[in-house]
């Protein structure tokens, strides 16, 4: 079973439906769908608020779990945008990043890890 983008985003417009508006003026501002735009503006932002907010635990377990399941089963290309937008924002913030570690799974805890690395940022490997 691989996962592609268009999937990927049904998904996670099922998650976020409120997102929904923006997905539409992102895809209309930029003439079409740029998904690390998307990713970024719309999706990253979504999860940083619900993780902020940490009120609706089991809707971060269904995003968190499908994001581990598109990180082990995506295509290429998904799973390379999804490191350099949602998994690399997450650790533009600490408490955020705390946050989100207690839903990710190992896939994403390793992705978001190597994310970081690439860009610079020291962390200390992430233990199981």
């Amino acid at each position: 079973m691989v996962i592609y983008s268009k999937d990927f985003f049904e998904k996670m417009l099922e998650f976020f439906p409120s997102a929904k508006k923006d997905y539409e003026e992102s895809i209309e501002f930029n003439e079409g769908l740029l998904e690390t735009v998307v990713m970024e503006d719309v999706f990253a932002k979504q999860t940083v608020k619900l993780l902020k907010e940490n009120k609706n635990k089991e809707l971060l377990k269904e995003v968190f779990s499908y994001l581990e399941d598109v990180c082990i089963y995506g295509d290429e290309t998904l799973v390379n945008n999804i490191s350099v937008t949602i998994l690399e924002i997450l650790g533009n913030d600490e408490e955020i990043l705390c946050a989100a570690q207690k839903y990710m799974k190992p896939k994403t805890r390793q992705m978001q890890y190597e994310a970081d690395i690439s860009i610079g940022r020291e962390r200390e490997p992430i233990r199981y």
